[in-house]
């Protein structure tokens, strides 16, 4: 009589358990990688448009003139350029803009920008202050999550590579300098030898 070999029900049942497992772990692992190409996506599409606004702002700022920027102001191809996500769906998730500083000096009043970006996440809004943290964005505002920073670009005339570094910011800098050192001076005054 010849020998059968078979499996038992116990062995089909351990192999299709382990199985499962590891698809389980393969799944959360491809969704984990998922998420961070999609983070990553986002966080290219952001600086990409840092990066326009800040030429915009270069070759459009002058003379104390009133500042705006929208998607539409920026170069026509770079629309296309802006890469879609599942968290992001469409070019018009994202928004452009400038919002102006006040800022009093001796010289007088002046304008400064900050430039921002807002996205329109398609998350849960109970998930969207993680994901400001991992995007390092700035704000929440109601669903969107909003970037903002300086213009940031070499002025002609300055040894600094921020464009901030004018001369109403040195004239406040030597103010706050002229201050501390008076203020140590006093102390060093006041000081028994």
């Amino acid at each position: 009589m010849k020998k059968v070999i078979a499996f038992t029900l116990l062995e089909i049942l351990l192999v299709l358990v382990i199985a499962g497992a590891v698809m389980m772990a393969s799944m959360r692992c491809y969704q984990a990688y998922a998420q961070e190409q999609n983070i990553a996506v986002i966080q290219d599409n952001v600086q990409m448009l840092f990066q326009a606004m800040d030429q915009y702002y270069l070759s459009h700022c002058h003379n104390g003139a009133p500042f705006t920027v929208t998607l539409a102001d920026l170069p026509g191809g770079l629309t296309n350029q802006i890469i879609r996500t599942k968290l992001v769906n469409d070019v018009n998730d994202y928004e452009v803009g400038a919002q102006p500083l006040i800022w009093q000096s001796a010289r007088g009043h002046r304008d400064i920008y900050q430039l921002f970006v807002i996205v329109k996440l398609n998350v849960s809004p109970n998930n969207l202050d993680w994901y400001r943290s991992r995007l390092n964005a700035t704000a929440i505002q109601g669903s969107d999550i909003e970037w903002i920073k300086m213009p940031s670009y070499t002025l002609q005339g300055t040894d600094s590579n921020f464009w901030i570094m004018n001369m109403n910011l040195r004239e406040y800098k030597e103010n706050i300098l002229q201050h501390t050192s008076a203020a140590y001076q006093l102390e060093d005054d006041s000081c028994d030898y």
